[in-house]
């Protein structure tokens, strides 16, 4: 919800303005292809920052964007915002003499983005908001049902596995590997669910298992929880996901800081990755209605979306 993340990250903006003004403001950044999350991110970003920025586009072609970067990199920007992981994983690897902000990246933690001039903003929604809202859409929800790459999600599903013990939920997950094997793995886990939990997944969440998925959840009647709007206008019940115009501003805040400072205080991580701050709740009514949930008027009030 984008007011309340406003409110808050303005009262922090005025007050690095101040220490950051005198600064030289040239930011390179540079995006892993042309996608509108990254472009809603950048203008965010240059709306709350007041930076000159120099735009470069990878568009998936490595090599391209080893030449493109060493170019830029002469015009001596202050500091590189990359946003998605072929960007992230560029400018963590290749820069080293300005601070590397990046964003936009699914599961960052699988690309090696470290180093003691990296910082970065996850898309990683906190899961204590997330099961706060899942609970209130479905107030019977004991079992949680997860699909998970063990390479890619083990972290994520022991937090959340810790943070459901915490709400009373008992979270259900079973490891897939490959994208094969999902309908036979989700036959197995589906009898002993109350709702199912899409993690972000490029791997095993193919298109042609998402639509298995979602025919599956509708026929036993399982809310299906996904991470983006695209899930639920395709027959998800709902989505909580980062608001990427509230991560250009949080991208803005933490750029201010980087600039003002010019190195880590003692005591930080190397790497400094923050979680997002503001989110999007997108619902679909249609959905709710075949699988016969009867949802307040007052739940659906707080959607920043609603699919019919």
């Amino acid at each position: 919800m984008l007011c309340s993340t406003t409110t808050r990250l303005g009262i922090l903006m005025l007050c690095s303005w101040w220490s950051a003004a005198a600064l030289p403001r040239d930011i390179l950044v540079l995006t892993s292809a042309e996608v509108p999350a990254y472009q809603e991110t950048i203008e965010a970003f240059r709306r709350h920052g007041s930076y000159t920025l120099r735009q470069f586009e990878l568009d998936g072609n490595q090599a391209r964007g080893e030449k493109l970067l060493s170019e830029a990199m002469k015009q001596k920007p202050v500091l590189v915002l990359a946003l998605g992981a072929k960007a992230a994983y560029l400018a963590a690897r290749r820069v080293r003499e300005v601070p590397v902000l990046f964003a936009d990246v699914i599961n960052w933690h699988n690309y090696g983005l470290s180093g003691k001039n990296v910082s970065g903003i996850s898309l990683d929604v906190p899961i204590q908001s997330m099961f706060a809202q899942f609970l209130m859409t479905v107030p019977g929800l004991k079992r949680l049902g997860i699909l998970y790459h063990p390479k890619h999600h083990e972290p994520r599903r022991q937090e959340a596995a810790r943070v459901a013990a915490e709400y009373g939920l008992e979270l259900v997950a079973l490891p897939v590997e490959e994208a094969a094997a999902v309908p036979k793995v989700f036959a197995a886990l589906a009898p002993k669910i109350d709702a199912f939990w899409m993690l972000p997944d490029q791997v095993i969440y193919t298109a042609s298992n998402f639509s298995h998925l979602q025919q599956q959840c509708l026929q036993r009647k399982l809310p299906f929880m996904a991470f983006s709007e695209e899930f639920v206008r395709a027959g998800a019940l709902l989505s909580i996901s980062p608001d990427y115009r509230a991560i250009g501003m949080q991208a803005a805040l933490m750029a201010g800081e980087l600039l003002s400072q010019q190195a880590k205080p003692q005591g930080e991580p190397e790497t400094r990755v923050v979680a997002p701050v503001g989110t999007t709740l997108v619902f679909n009514r249609r959905t709710a209605a075949s699988l016969g949930l009867a949802v307040p008027p007052s739940l659906l009030q707080m959607a920043d979306t609603l699919i019919d």
